[in-house]
């Protein structure tokens, strides 16, 4: 049983991979600003991070004074990840190309 790439698997249904490609190009946007480091999302622009275990308040309070990030919106990455990846349609595929 293996996972498949739903972009471009040959006989993934249409809506299936618009909607992972929608997944995609959010989680790009989102990687401009975050990038994950282990257990942490870390501030692409001053390096400053939050823990997991730290994920239900914002970032806002954890930039650099000086950051191009900090006054922006949407200062929960955790939080903007976990409902871009809730969109994502995952089949299992076995070694015969059917779906399980």
């Amino acid at each position: 049983m293996t996972f498949q790439d739903d972009l471009a698997r040959d006989g993934r249904h249409e809506t299936v991979k618009r909607a992972n490609q929608q997944v995609e190009a959010r989680f790009l946007e989102w990687s401009q600003r975050w990038l994950l480091d282990g257990a942490s999302v870390k501030c692409r622009g001053c390096g400053e991070k939050q823990r997991i275990s730290e994920s239900g308040k914002t970032f806002e309070d954890q930039h650099d004074l000086n950051c191009q990030f900090s006054k922006l919106p949407s200062q929960s990455p955790f939080g903007q990840l976990a409902e871009i990846f809730s969109e994502w349609h995952m089949e299992i595929w076995d070694e015969d190309g059917n779906v399980s």
